[in-house]
């Protein structure tokens, strides 16, 4: 009798270790392929918790989304969301399978979510400004754009952003400051240099257009 309660000490002991294993390939980023195996083992075999598995979609959603499998993505976000509602990180996940997609109120509806149970997240306040400004609200674009500045007036990407907004709007001066901002907390960052230069060019100032495609071109190389 005590050899049989051994053995299945030890056959316990190494399916939670099997079980860790999973878990631990299916959370690691290095290796795509061997996280979709985890995660879809995990999906697959009963002995794991609900949680693990909302993970393991939304981890394997993730995967199949960096590898341009929006559609499979969706999929799974869907699976993670039902799972468990109150992860913020799979409504903005799914937002991006769904902007991917062309489907702009899905995805504003997504990051609005998100920001519900996550109240003050700067990327999720972009996310959603790209959103609207995708689907052509440059107003909605630039309100979360302006809120993800206000929380975190070092957001360089939030300045080009909404510069971007402020130009189809038709406000060019607005846009260049916000160019400028942009460029000024990083002066590395290409987007900012080539969007002021078109506003110049629009405008007719070839001179200080010229200077921002080069400067563009320069911190490429850098």
């Amino acid at each position: 009798m005590r050899a049989v309660i051994l053995g299945c000490v030890v056959v316990l002991c190494r399916v939670g270790a099997a079980q860790a294993d999973a878990v631990a390939d299916c959370n690691q980023m290095r290796d795509p392929q061997l996280r979709l195996r985890a995660c879809s083992q995990i999906i697959a075999e009963p002995g794991y918790t609900t949680n693990q598995k909302a993970v393991a979609y939304r981890n394997r959603a993730n995967a199949r989304a960096d590898a341009g499998a929006n559609t499979e993505a969706l999929a799974d976000f869907n699976q993670a969301v039902d799972l468990r509602r109150d992860d913020p990180t799979s409504y903005t996940g799914r937002a991006r399978a769904r902007l991917a997609l062309q489907d702009f109120e899905g995805a504003i509806a997504d990051y609005s979510e998100a920001l519900r149970l996550t109240p003050g997240t700067v990327s999720s306040h972009i996310g959603r400004g790209h959103a609207h400004f995708v689907r052509g609200d440059t107003t909605a674009a630039i309100a979360d754009f302006t809120e993800a500045i206000r929380l975190n007036p070092q957001s360089a990407s939030a300045y080009n952003r909404r510069g971007l907004a402020y130009r189809r709007s038709g406000d060019l001066g607005r846009a260049i400051d916000d160019y400028t901002a942009a460029i000024a907390l990083n002066p590395i960052y290409t987007l900012p240099y080539n969007n002021r230069g078109y506003v110049y060019e629009a405008q007719g100032r070839k001179d200080e257009a010229v200077a921002d495609f080069k400067s563009a071109l320069l911190s490429i190389r850098r």
